[in-house]
């Protein structure tokens, strides 16, 4: 999931950028963070869900279009919680979606 998503973003940035432009790397991407917030808590199977946001833009001079270009995406983890309730940060799996229009 993680390589069809990252090929989704080089797609992306394919489209958008000059001819030239050097896209992010897979963790760059995530240097874009914006705010993550916690959808859902189960303590009785000990697992968490928790969405974080992303943006990452080509500067207009960068662009084809001479405008900014926005690739906004999230990423949803769940996560496992310890005996005292607690999330850990290691993710079970993560699910990747772009959001296409802001």
């Amino acid at each position: 999931m993680e390589n069809e998503f990252y090929q989704e973003y080089l797609a992306w940035f394919a489209e958008k950028a000059k001819a030239g432009e050097i896209p992010l790397s897979w963790k760059e991407i995530f240097h874009t963070f914006l705010f993550s917030r916690t959808l859902r808590e189960d303590p009785q199977k000990a697992l968490a869900w928790d969405q974080a946001y992303f943006i990452t833009w080509i500067h207009p001079a960068q662009a084809r279009s001479g405008r900014p270009e926005w690739f906004l995406f999230t990423a949803v983890d769940m996560l496992p919680m310890d005996q005292d309730g607690d999330v850990l940060s290691e993710p079970i799996w993560t699910d990747y979606a772009r959001i296409p229009e802001i």
